[in-house]
């Protein structure tokens, strides 16, 4: 995990603002969901945070180091978004420690890890296509959680 920090950070989309001097601070460890009406700067936030959009201006760092100007894919972040890219050939554990599977963690660590994160359990060897629309949003929830920054 890691401390994310969010200091006067601000996107505009030509002259539509879709973020203006957002402060925030997500501690080691914390839970983070973001909630509020369409187009009050949810996904634009994530966007900035994981590197797929760049800040009009202010600052984004994660554990203390400027991440501004690093790439996506470098940012070693995972975050679910609304459409959920769960599999559904896979089962809730599977989904859960993937992940960790491209990123090469070993099979014992990567199942320690899914067990930790997913606070149900009994629920790990299911088909995720057999998942009522709660339990396969919390699953996607612990996909992400399963991914430690840093």
């Amino acid at each position: 995990m890691a401390t994310v920090e969010l200091s006067n950070l601000h996107k505009s989309f030509g002259s539509y603002t879709a973020l203006e001097n957002l402060n925030l601070t997500i501690a080691d460890g914390e839970f983070l969901v973001l909630l509020g009406p369409s187009g009050c700067g949810k996904s634009t936030t994530m966007r900035l945070v994981a590197g797929l959009e760049e800040p009009t201006s202010g600052d984004i760092l994660i554990d203390g180091e400027y991440v501004n100007d690093i790439a996506a894919r470098d940012r070693d972040l995972a975050m679910v978004f609304q459409n959920y890219a769960l599999y559904p050939h896979m089962t809730v554990g599977e989904n859960i420690g993937y992940p960790l599977k491209i990123k090469k963690v070993s099979r014992p660590e990567r199942e320690e890890r899914v067990r930790v994160s997913n606070p149900s359990r009994g629920c790990l060897s299911q088909w995720i296509s057999a998942l009522s629309r709660p339990c396969f949003t919390r699953r996607a929830a612990s996909a992400s959680a399963s991914y430690p920054l840093g």
